[in-house]
């Protein structure tokens, strides 16, 4: 069950604690029907498919990942052309794969590697134009690119041409190359644990701490270009709102008003954060200018109100009580009339909004059972996505077509994904440990 609405207001729930180190795991445990078939064929020049750093290894384990391609088995391939003049077309029609890509990875002195990669239409018309001088392969070629990066570069390129095949084919952008950041902590003899705030790649590589502490580290969040993050901890033993840069390490304290300091979310334009304070004596949503630390009170009255988020437009939604139940409200960030956004059961809180604005993650409660939905801000239509009972915290995609959540497996908090129609389902869980308080950060200029 998750932290009842009070504590998480006042932030004195207790956590179950995680590794600083914990690395995810990523497990694809539903995709969807008919899913694209395509063959990632392994790229001359790197032996070691186990490699981490295997560019079509990982391009392979990325699309499916991600529910929405079928890949053929590497270990089953007869062919392995490195190039599209290389290809026999037939073969891949009979092994009934509709894309596959092609590739190679040189060394050119030094630290430094050539790739290059071609993805395929193996059904595309093979025949060339009469008088045409053109390859027989030519028509068949939807994307073609070389780069040259360095040994330690090798992986975020692969999960950059996971980015560009996905996006070809599917419409959608790819979220292979965007990073999420997390709260792990690891359980200590005496009772006492050891909190940690990590960032990592989406498939769990990369992971790296930017603050442990024994005590409790809440409410992450993304800056709009992926540089700070903004977090709640108390390891000073009140609640203090911090923003620090995810390169350098460097933090600054934003929020240590008396009272309550919670749930910072970063404006579209990365200049105000919008604060859960008590000075008014109830938890209210203010807005502050980062730089001038300049505040404006944007909600009023004697309910509870928390967890806001921004829209693209200046819009605040937040979860409050005013209504009687959580339910999730949005009025504008420079204050004025609240308007109530879901009606769809007794409990809706935790939003989080898709880039564009037009869908709703929410944390949806029923019968003590605690499921993450999804509504479609200007229909209403609202969609549970979850039977797990125990979920929380969602945090949408940077496509808006996936939600990052908390769960429980096995006893552990995991991290889970699902797709905002429900069709595909994906775990995170970490080889220690439990993992909580997620959240998906932005496409990666």
């Amino acid at each position: 069950m998750p932290k009842k609405l009070i504590n998480i207001l006042f932030l004195i729930s207790l956590f179950v604690t995680t590794h600083a180190y914990a690395v995810l795991d990523m497990q694809l445990t539903q995709g969807v029907r008919g899913a694209i078939p395509i063959a990632i064929v392994p790229f001359s020049g790197q032996a070691d498919p186990q490699s981490p750093d295997n560019v079509s290894t990982v391009v392979n384990t990325d699309l499916q990942n991600s529910g929405r391609f079928a890949t053929m088995n590497q270990g089953n391939m007869k062919q392995t052309p490195s190039a599209a003049a290389d290809v026999d077309f037939s073969y891949w029609q009979k092994q009934n794969q509709s894309n596959l890509v092609v590739g190679s990875v040189q060394s050119v002195g030094g630290d430094r590697y050539r790739v290059t990669f071609q993805l395929l239409n193996a059904y595309a018309n093979q025949s060339p134009a009469k008088n045409s001088s053109a390859p027989v392969w030519q028509n068949a070629v939807l994307l073609s690119n070389t780069f040259t990066v360095s040994a330690n570069q090798l992986r975020s390129l692969a999960h950059h041409i996971s980015d560009l095949i996905y996006e070809k084919l599917t419409g959608d952008k790819g979220i292979f190359s965007t990073r999420i950041a997390y709260v792990v902590a690891q359980p200590a003899a005496g009772g006492k644990g050891q909190y940690a705030l990590e960032i990592s790649d989406i498939d769990g590589y990369n992971a790296k701490p930017l603050l442990k502490s024994s005590q409790p580290i809440m409410s992450p969040s993304w800056s709009p270009n992926g540089q700070r993050l903004a977090y709640v901890s108390f390891e000073g033993g009140d609640p203090v709102v911090y923003v620090q840069d995810v390169s350098t390490g460097a933090r600054q304290v934003v929020s240590k008003f008396p009272g309550l300091n919670s749930a910072p979310a970063w404006s579209p334009d990365g200049q105000k954060l919008a604060l859960v304070l008590t000075r008014t004596g109830y938890p209210k949503i203010f807005v502050m200018n980062v730089a001038t630390k300049q505040l404006t009170q944007v909600t009023e009255g004697n309910s509870i109100d928390t967890e806001p988020v921004w829209a693209a437009n200046g819009m605040l939604y937040f979860t409050s009580n005013r209504g009687g139940n959580p339910q999730i409200y949005r009025v504008a960030a420079t204050g004025g009339s609240v308007q109530r956004v879901t009606f769809e059961g007794k409990y809706n809180a935790s939003p989080s909004l898709s880039p564009d604005g037009k869908m709703l993650a929410v944390l949806n409660g029923s019968n003590n059972q605690y499921s993450i939905a999804v509504q479609d801000v200007a229909s209403g239509r609202y969609t549970v996505l979850t039977q797990s009972g125990n979920d929380q915290a969602p945090s949408m995609a940077p496509n808006g077509k996936m939600v990052l959540y908390a769960t429980q497996s096995g006893g552990r908090g995991v991290l889970g994904m699902t797709s905002t129609d429900g069709k595909v389902k994906i775990t995170l869980p970490a080889r220690e440990g439990n993992v909580q308080e997620p959240a998906w950060g932005p496409f990666k200029n």
